[in-house]
Protein backbone atom coordinates (compact mmCIF):
# COMPACT_ATOMS: atom_id res chain seq x y z
CA UNK A 1 0.00 0.00 0.00
CA UNK A 2 2.60 2.56 0.23
CA UNK A 3 2.84 2.25 -3.37
CA UNK A 4 -0.60 3.82 -3.90
CA UNK A 5 -0.44 7.20 -5.34
CA UNK A 6 -3.91 8.09 -6.78
CA UNK A 7 -7.62 8.28 -4.60
CA UNK A 8 -8.78 5.19 -6.74
CA UNK A 9 -5.80 2.90 -5.71
CA UNK A 10 -6.36 3.26 -2.18
CA UNK A 11 -10.20 2.51 -2.72
CA UNK A 12 -8.91 -0.38 -4.49
CA UNK A 13 -6.25 -1.79 -2.30
CA UNK A 14 -8.10 -1.10 0.96
CA UNK A 15 -11.03 -3.01 -0.56
CA UNK A 16 -8.73 -5.90 -1.29
CA UNK A 17 -7.20 -5.82 2.11
CA UNK A 18 -10.83 -5.93 3.54
CA UNK A 19 -11.38 -9.53 1.54
CA UNK A 20 -8.25 -10.74 2.52
CA UNK A 21 -9.09 -10.37 5.83
CA UNK A 22 -12.69 -11.14 5.99
CA UNK A 23 -12.38 -14.47 7.39
CA UNK A 24 -9.43 -13.73 9.35
CA UNK A 25 -11.39 -13.37 13.02
CA UNK A 26 -13.70 -16.75 12.03
CA UNK A 27 -11.36 -18.59 10.95
CA UNK A 28 -9.78 -17.83 14.40
CA UNK A 29 -12.64 -18.69 16.28
CA UNK A 30 -12.74 -22.00 14.60
CA UNK A 31 -9.44 -23.04 14.98
CA UNK A 32 -9.61 -22.25 19.32
CA UNK A 33 -12.81 -24.37 18.67
CA UNK A 34 -11.14 -27.24 16.89
CA UNK A 35 -7.55 -27.20 19.25
CA UNK A 36 -9.04 -26.21 22.48
CA UNK A 37 -11.03 -27.94 25.22
CA UNK A 38 -14.67 -26.41 26.25
CA UNK A 39 -12.81 -24.75 29.64
CA UNK A 40 -9.24 -23.99 27.93
CA UNK A 41 -11.87 -22.39 25.30
CA UNK A 42 -12.56 -19.62 26.65
CA UNK A 43 -9.33 -18.71 27.97
CA UNK A 44 -7.49 -18.83 24.54
CA UNK A 45 -10.69 -16.61 22.74
CA UNK A 46 -10.37 -14.06 26.24
CA UNK A 47 -6.73 -13.30 25.11
CA UNK A 48 -7.65 -13.16 21.32
CA UNK A 49 -10.09 -10.06 21.93
CA UNK A 50 -7.45 -8.72 24.59
CA UNK A 51 -4.93 -9.12 22.17
CA UNK A 52 -7.00 -7.31 19.34
CA UNK A 53 -7.89 -4.21 21.67
CA UNK A 54 -4.06 -3.59 22.97
CA UNK A 55 -3.24 -4.05 19.32
CA UNK A 56 -5.50 -1.01 18.69
CA UNK A 57 -4.21 1.08 22.38
CA UNK A 58 -0.48 0.48 21.31
CA UNK A 59 -1.11 0.82 17.19
CA UNK A 60 -3.41 3.62 16.64
CA UNK A 61 -1.25 6.34 18.88
CA UNK A 62 2.14 4.63 16.70
CA UNK A 63 0.56 5.44 13.98
CA UNK A 64 -0.91 8.73 15.17
CA UNK A 65 2.91 9.98 15.79
CA UNK A 66 4.16 8.68 12.35
CA UNK A 67 1.87 10.48 10.34
CA UNK A 68 2.45 13.55 12.25
CA UNK A 69 6.51 13.29 12.07
CA UNK A 70 6.19 16.24 9.04
CA UNK A 71 9.69 15.18 7.88
CA UNK A 72 10.93 15.53 11.14
CA UNK A 73 14.52 14.22 11.75
CA UNK A 74 14.64 13.46 8.22
CA UNK A 75 12.31 10.54 8.08
CA UNK A 76 10.47 10.28 4.68
CA UNK A 77 9.63 13.01 4.14
CA UNK A 78 7.43 12.50 1.19
CA UNK A 79 4.26 12.21 3.00
CA UNK A 80 2.61 10.64 5.81
CA UNK A 81 0.96 7.80 4.61
CA UNK A 82 3.77 6.36 3.05
CA UNK A 83 5.77 6.36 5.96
CA UNK A 84 3.46 5.06 8.10
CA UNK A 85 3.70 1.69 5.79
CA UNK A 86 6.79 1.65 5.51
CA UNK A 87 7.04 1.80 8.96
CA UNK A 88 4.89 -0.36 9.58
CA UNK A 89 6.05 -2.98 6.66
CA UNK A 90 9.61 -2.64 8.29
CA UNK A 91 8.74 -3.85 11.62
CA UNK A 92 6.80 -6.54 10.61
CA UNK A 93 9.61 -7.93 8.55
CA UNK A 94 11.98 -7.54 11.69
CA UNK A 95 9.58 -9.28 13.60
CA UNK A 96 9.93 -11.93 11.38
CA UNK A 97 13.08 -12.25 10.85
CA UNK A 98 12.54 -11.47 7.24
CA UNK A 99 16.12 -9.91 5.96
CA UNK A 100 14.92 -9.79 2.38
CA UNK A 101 14.67 -6.11 0.65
Amino acid sequence: MSLVQTPAQLYVMRFLLGVAEAGFTPGIIFYLNCWYSRSGRTRAMLLFYIGAALASVIGLPLSDSLLNLHGMLGVLADGGTARLFAVETGARRAARGDTRS
